[in-house]
């Protein structure tokens, strides 16, 4: 294309992209500036400008702006400008939330993804990816640090699959199984849902907490609270004019279970302050963790 100038690189064009908004709905034309050592100045988009074909124009740019440059784009609401940490945001979320699955393989069959998610940690087990909870832009703002670069990663746990039995108050007995979630970053457990499961991952960094796994004797405590049930006691259904209704306990018999665990991977971001520090933030709880 002649009207390419210096080292801004026409990647192509494409009718819409719902994080990009523009005024109109002609094509955007993608645009892609790599690394230099300066930022680039107004002289650079002026010589641009005079060349660029009719059109709406997305920068995904390597290289920063000077407040000119700055200046003379924000006048176009046909342009919009994409520096390196906004677009791995941008990318890393899409990732995390699943909206982003062509990058990860081309092929749909359950057979590949499922190789494909075996290979991630060359493990012969099966892994599961937990959707975020967090809302990383929102998380940033919340606390003024828009500008702090973020990169996508996944921090490891483990699912705890385990069967045996509930005793009634009564000593009555019945089988049962649970999931539980171990994890060593937040030092806590908690209940696993299949709803908040990602069928498809990312293969991004995978990081193992500095805390060590728990002992057998620590999990079987912090499991007590999570496998004991209370149910409605029987015959205590509340009748019209009565809503109220008895509970009762069925207590997990530690004796009778037993446990197996697959690797379990959590969401999140490790980010990078000015001065070099760097923190991993949990996509899960929200807090923040030292990076190992």
């Amino acid at each position: 294309m002649n009207w390419v100038p210096f080292e801004f690189v026409c990647l192509g064009s494409i009718s819409a992209l719902p994080e990009v908004v523009f005024s109109d709905n002609n094509k955007i034309f993608v645009w892609y500036i790599p690394k230099g050592i300066l930022p680039i100045d107004v002289n650079e988009i002026e010589r641009w400008l005079v060349d660029v074909p009719q059109g709406n124009h997305w920068f995904l740019s390597e290289r920063n702006l000077t407040s000119q440059s700055k200046l003379l784009l924000s006048k176009y609401d046909n342009i919009q400008f994409w520096d390196s940490p906004l677009f791995s945001s941008w990318i890393g979320k899409a990732v995390l939330n699943g909206d982003i699955e062509s990058i990860i393989t081309t092929k749909t069959d359950t057979q590949t993804t499922h190789n494909y998610s075996h290979s991630f940690l060359n493990q012969d087990v099966e892994t599961i990816f937990l959707r975020p909870i967090v809302d990383l832009d929102s998380w940033l703002d919340n606390r003024g640090w828009a500008t702090v670069n973020t990169i996508p990663i996944v921090l490891e746990c483990k699912l705890w699959s385990i069967f045996g039995s509930l005793v009634g108050p009564s000593g009555e007995t019945e089988p049962n199984n649970w999931q539980i979630i171990e994890d060593p970053w937040s030092k806590s457990t908690g209940e696993f849902s299949k709803d908040e499961v990602l069928e498809i991952y990312p293969n991004l960094r995978a990081l193992k907490s500095s805390n060590p796994w728990f002992t057998n004797e620590k999990l079987l405590e912090n499991l007590k609270p999570l496998l004991d049930k209370r149910r409605i006691q029987k015959g205590s259904e509340p009748s019209p004019k009565v809503k109220s209704m008895l509970l009762e306990w069925w207590r997990a018999d530690l004796d009778t279970i037993s446990m197996s665990s697959n690797i379990l991977l959590i969401p999140g971001w490790n980010l990078q302050f000015e001065g070099g520090a760097e923190q991993v933030l949990h996509g899960r709880n929200g807090k923040l963790y030292e990076l190992n």
